[in-house]
């Protein structure tokens, strides 16, 4: 029996495991079984091509195809087999770009005869648009994301500063917060993060909030806010004696996750 019609190219679903690794790298080594549904959604497939048999295995040609993509990207240095059915991203996995040094090798090993367009329109959905001009237009962006993919770009933006073995401990329709070690050469810190997506302006009395949870649970608080935080807020983040909390507003926000090229999708 041929091969099946298939609505995407090998390529295509090399790079969408790829992008599905990097967004489940804090959680640690993903399961080969896990990566046919996250997969499709990177991919904005209909899920009904998860039920395409691959003749004459009792598996899906999803499931197939990913397999077969893992050991290619494994043979180009951008994944790695921890251990049986278990996947991670090398540090030069965690690198790719979609124009950086990975993608020659990605062409050469899946080949060059499909253009793959990272965010390819699919069943009439409108293609996401990554922010370049103005931060304004950034944050109207941040702010009209989806609670899951707005903690995922908070995540990685933390992973990328360098936040090991994060714990989301409460999560809200506009944010989350957890715990997570801050590592900064040989030393280390317990950090309390919250993370809220919202337009007003944070005040002293939340920040007063925060801080007592801090003091209970770490040696320093962050706070990200897709807002702005007024003058009494900063004062109160920065009061002798107590832990100190750091702020970072909105138009931080933008600026910092331009310049370690964490790109935001409508």
């Amino acid at each position: 029996m041929g091969k099946p019609n298939f609505p995407a190219s090998d390529r295509e679903i090399a790079w969408a495991t790829l992008e599905v690794l990097k967004n489940h790298y804090h959680r640690g080594p993903m399961a080969r079984s896990e990566m046919p549904v996250p997969v499709v959604e990177v991919l904005s497939l209909d899920p009904s091509v998860l039920d395409i048999p691959h003749p004459p295995d009792s598996i899906s040609e999803m499931r197939y195809r990913i397999g077969w993509s893992l050991t290619n990207l494994r043979k180009i240095g951008a994944v790695k087999n921890v251990k049986r059915g278990y996947w991670i991203l090398t540090k030069c996995g965690d690198a790719f770009c979609y124009c950086g040094d990975l993608y020659p090798e990605i062409v050469a090993r899946f080949g060059a005869d499909v253009s793959f367009e990272k965010h390819k329109v699919r069943n009439g959905s409108n293609p996401p648009i990554i922010f370049e001009n103005g931060k304004q237009e950034t944050l109207n962006r941040l702010r009209g994301m989806d609670r899951n993919f707005f903690e995922n770009i908070c995540q990685r933006f933390l992973l990328k500063f360098g936040f090991l073995l994060m714990d989301v401990t409460k999560r809200t329709d506009n944010g989350f917060e957890g715990i997570g070690t801050l590592q900064i050469d040989f030393m280390s810190f317990r950090v309390y993060f919250r993370c809220k997506n919202c337009t007003d302006s944070i005040g002293c009395r939340e920040i007063r909030t925060f801080r007592k949870t801090v003091s209970e649970r770490a040696d320093k608080g962050l706070f990200i806010a897709t807002s702005s935080f007024n003058q009494s807020a900063v004062k109160e983040s920065n009061r002798d004696i107590f832990p100190t909390i750091d702020l970072i507003d909105g138009i931080e926000l933008c600026n910092q996750l331009e310049r370690i090229d964490i790109r935001i999708q409508n």
